[in-house]
């Protein structure tokens, strides 16, 4: 299930583009009353009303699931949101094995503009995340950090770690086509399992 996810990015992009959106539909929605030819002019004023607000509803899906992703897009409106969806593989090594132990690790991830979703499949467990956040560190670097919750696969399970949570921190690191390649971190479980460890991960090729 996709949820929302904060961005801290010094560009500000989520308070701007709505509002450029919402300019873009006016003038739309303006042109195409100008266009239309009505009976009367006063029944066009009245029926144009609730047109500015379709055509910003129409705009406004399309930006937040593909254009914001286009580099002209991008450019256009200042967005500088990394674009992290896809299929990663990857690697993950836990301090119970004292690091020394990879265990694989494929993750997938459904993002739009202003939802995503972060699954993540091994061997034996799978998980999925609950919240998520991008934190600009600088230009060029920034940590995409999210909490999920993870399970046991049906035939590894043991009963008193079926489930927990834990959080993961990956940092990006951002080209110039806003598409990530490469990312690698961390992770901790919560206080009743208390482990920790690395993850990298990069698209496959």
């Amino acid at each position: 299930m996709m949820h929302p996810y904060s961005v801290s990015i010094e560009s500000n992009e989520r308070a701007r583009v709505p509002i450029i959106v919402a300019a873009v539909s006016v003038a739309i929605a303006t042109i195409l009353n100008y266009a239309s030819v009505w009976p009367s002019r006063d029944l066009a004023i009245w029926l144009s009303a609730p047109s500015v607000f379709g055509v910003y509803g129409v705009l406004w899906i399309y930006l937040d699931r593909v254009a914001w992703r286009l580099r002209p897009v991008r450019l256009l409106l200042g967005i500088s949101t990394p674009i992290i969806n896809g299929v990663w593989d990857g690697e993950l090594r836990s301090s119970l094995e004292s690091y020394s132990k990879p265990f694989r690790a494929r993750l997938t991830l459904h993002q739009r503009w202003t939802t995503l979703s972060v699954f993540l499949e091994g061997q034996d467990v799978y998980s999925h995340s609950l919240i998520g956040a991008l934190r600009e560190l600088d230009p060029t670097h920034i940590e995409f950090s999210y909490v999920y919750v993870s399970e046991r696969k049906p035939r590894n399970a043991i009963f008193s770690e079926f489930r927990h949570y834990g959080t993961c921190r990956l940092m990006l690191k951002i080209p110039a086509t806003g598409r990530v390649e490469e990312m690698d971190g961390s992770y901790y479980t919560d206080l009743e399992r208390h482990t920790y460890g690395t993850a990298k991960f990069s698209r496959p090729v």
